[in-house]
């Protein structure tokens, strides 16, 4: 876990995975970040649980996948958006695909 301030990121080595088989969801109840990935092959498969700190917002969390990192990063609950809408915004930085945590 690395801390940003405004938000806080999570990384996961998961070879092989492909954004059309990663999905993660976010538990409101019990405060938990799941990620779920499939290997290319199908032959692997990578399921996490993250019990996140009561500061941090789940639900709109953002991930990118890149070359076998999948990199999660969940704002602050008092760390408002810049905008009423959702920007998802593809850079070299971080990855070729990104994903919205479903509720």
């Amino acid at each position: 876990m690395i801390d940003h301030g405004r938000q806080v990121e999570f990384t996961f080595q998961v070879p092989d995975a492909v954004a059309e088989s990663t999905r993660l969801a976010w538990d409101e109840e019990s405060h938990t970040l799941l990620v779920h990935a499939l290997a290319d092959n199908r032959e692997h498969a990578w399921y996490a649980e993250v019990r996140m700190a009561n500061d941090l917002d789940g639900s709109r969390a953002e991930a990118f996948l890149k070359e076998g990192t999948l990199r999660v990063f969940a704002p602050r609950i008092d760390s408002m958006p810049l905008t009423g809408l959702p920007l998802l915004a593809w850079t070299h930085a971080y990855s070729d695909s990104s994903f919205v945590a479903a509720t």
